[in-house]
Formats: C-alpha cells, structure tokens, sequence
C-alpha cells in the first residue's frame, strides 16, 4: 500500500472503531441550533470545556435550516421547535454513549425524562434515521 492508501485506512479505522466516553447522567439544556443538534452546559467540568457545548444527536438527521425547499426549511424550523420544547420542559437531559463524530464533534445518545430524542423525532417524522456516511433526501 501507498502512503496515502495507508493513511485513508487508518482514517477509517479511527471513524468506525469510535470509541466511546461513557454518559453524563444530567446535564443543563440551554437550546437547540437545529433538530439534532443542541447546546449544553455539563456541571462539575472547567467552563472552558463544560459550558455552551455543542451536542451532536446520534441516530437522526433533521432537515437543514438553510435549505432553499421552503417545505424542507419549514419542517427544520418545526423539528428544531420539537428539539427545544421537549429538552426545555424536561426534568432530566443526560447524554449517553459520548463520542466524537466523523468531523470530531461532540455525538450522543439525547435521553430526556428516559425518552430517547432520536426515537421521538423519528416517530413524529421530523427526522430520518442517520449513521454517518452519505445522507438521504
């Protein structure tokens, strides 16, 4: 193998050999950017590294702000809604599963009040099933 034969394998060893970080059993929910990804303040940690942290939600992908489709930009602003009300009026937000994505973000399993987030926007059609890789429509 090439040198960058070898170090595209090992890129892609590091993406699916994810490793994970363990949870955080409670965490503060100041708002969501979008459907699937929010913003959280996580106690007990430096606030350079604990506060205002961008979370990325595994297993759903919401439709995008910024599309020009006027029904997809009306379904991000209604799935981003969804994202904030359910957090907001929860008891309880944790992060489980933590791990960084494919573009080092911060990706989790969203649990509020022991309802899994992704699950929720799924069953209510405002988001797809989503992995990694290349997205759907």
């Amino acid at each position: 193998l090439k040198g960058f034969d070898k170090m595209y394998i090992f890129f892609l060893y590091c993406i699916l050999a994810a490793k994970t970080y363990g949870d955080i059993p409670q965490v503060e929910f100041l708002y969501a950017v979008d459907g699937d990804t929010i913003v959280v303040n996580i106690s007990d940690i430096h606030p350079v590294i604990g506060e205002r942290i961008l979370v990325r939600v595994y297993g759903v992908d919401t439709p995008e702000l910024s599309s020009k489709d006027v029904v997809q930009k009306e379904l991000a602003r209604t799935a981003k809604l969804a994202t904030h009300n359910l957090l907001k009026a929860a008891k309880v937000v944790s992060l489980k599963n933590l791990r960084r994505d494919k573009y080092f973000r911060l990706l989790a399993d969203v649990v509020f009040d022991e309802k899994d987030l992704a699950t929720v926007l799924i069953r209510h059609k405002l988001g797809v099933l989503y992995f990694g890789g290349t997205k759907g429509p």
